[in-house]
């Protein structure tokens, strides 16, 4: 399924919702592999099925996608380019801070050897408290990105996660959102941590004011359980900016090991993954239909 950047990001946030199965983890899948006992081929094998679960959801569902790397998920990755699912891969080295890119150099080299409807999906580990050098570093590397996504006429994703000491308090996504786009970082796509209904409010007053054309925000998922997945559903359904989600290891992440360690079938594997996902399909779909409700 191509991605027409230029129709799709006219159309704004909130007109085409996002349903994603993030698949891209390299260093996360590789600890229950070897706690298994498993060889990192696995890996590979688990996506393929990941892979069909999305199929399954997404014959009932428009806007279902996945995000795969090409580390493990090549074959997965190949397959989903060859169907209609919206589909995007990482290009930064995992775990990478500061920010640093896979494959060729310079960027537009890479970026050439990608298919053109590949969503171009970045993760940076980035805080306005970072140390100045770090930032600056992470900065120069984002912008390079989006000039270089810009140019070739790709679709960005952005996701930005603030790394921080246990218990400390996340710094304000507004105010990096701000300064990110200060700086002409423009992707078509944030993905982003859940928020306030408060800091909801601010992230999409900053995205208006800077790229009111920009296809809004993605909700991650990382390890949060079921209930607050689907109380952050339910939260961010009630504002237009965010588009969706792009959840990965709270749909799977248990299945990977237990199917790592052969205690299920791959075809229980594909039935439970898909069900999950439906299952925060449905949660949004629903969180939409009281949000109308509760506006009528």
């Amino acid at each position: 399924m191509a991605v027409n950047m230029n129709t799709d990001r006219a159309q704004g946030p909130g007109r085409n919702a996002r349903f994603i199965l993030a698949a891209d983890h390299r260093d996360q899948f590789e600890k229950p592999c070897g706690q298994a006992g498993a060889g990192l081929e696995r890996l590979t094998e688990f996506k393929l099925l990941l892979l069909e679960s999305a199929l399954l959801v997404g014959k009932a569902e428009p806007g279902v996608g996945m995000i795969l790397d090409r580390k493990y998920g090549g074959p997965a990755l190949a397959r989903a380019h060859r169907s209609n699912l919206w589909v995007a891969a990482p290009i930064e080295v995992a775990g990478s801070r500061p920010l640093s890119f896979e494959g060729a150099q310079p960027l537009a080299a890479e970026l050439e050897q990608r298919p053109q409807n590949e969503v171009i999906k970045c993760l940076c580990h980035y805080d306005l408290a970072d140390p100045p050098e770090l930032r600056t570093a992470q900065e120069r590397s984002l912008i390079t990105l989006n000039q270089a996504c810009q140019a070739s006429n790709r679709t960005l994703l952005v996701e930005i996660i603030p790394p921080r000491a246990a218990g400390a308090d996340s710094p304000p996504m507004a105010d990096i959102l701000n300064h990110l786009y200060g700086l002409n970082i423009r992707p078509h796509y944030w993905k982003l941590e859940p928020q306030s209904d408060h800091a909801w409010k601010a992230i999409a007053k900053v995205i208006e004011n800077y790229d009111p054309a920009c296809l809004g925000v993605l909700i991650l998922g990382k390890e949060n359980s079921h209930s607050e997945l689907m109380a952050a559903l339910e939260r961010g359904r009630r504002h237009e900016v965010v588009s969706g989600f792009a959840i990965g290891r709270a749909i799977h992440g248990e299945v990977l090991v237990r199917w790592m360690a052969r205690e299920i079938t791959d075809k229980e594997a594909v039935t439970e993954v898909a069900g999950r996902f439906s299952a925060l399909v449905d949660a949004w779909k629903q969180a939409g239909r009281a949000t109308q409700e509760a506006g009528s």
